[in-house]
C-alpha cells in the first residue's frame, strides 16, 4: 500500500466513527432519560425481544459491553 493511502484511510475510518458516535450518545441519554419515567419495577423481555438483542449485540461484538443498559449479558 502507498505511502498516502493509509493516513488517507484513517482520516475516513476516524470521521465515521466520529458521525456513529453522537447519535448513540444522544440515544443513551434518550434512553436515560425515559427509563426515569418507568417505575422501578422489573422489566420483563418477550423472547422475541431477547432475540432481536442478541442478534444486533453480535453485530456490534465485545463493544455490546458498553452499551448494554437494560439487560445483563
Amino acid at each position: 500500500m502507498s505511502n498516502w493511502f493509509s493516513p488517507l484511510l484513517f482520516l475516513l475510518a476516524t470521521s465515521s466513527e466520529e458521525d456513529l458516535r453522537h447519535p448513540i450518545e444522544f440515544l443513551k441519554a434518550e434512553n436515560e432519560m425515559l427509563r426515569k419515567r418507568i417505575p422501578k419495577k422489573r422489566i420483563f423481555l418477550s423472547n422475541d425481544e431477547r432475540e432481536r438483542l442478541l442478534k444486533l449485540g453480535e453485530a456490534i461484538g465485545p463493544g455490546v459491553l458498553k452499551l448494554i443498559t437494560i439487560v445483563h449479558p
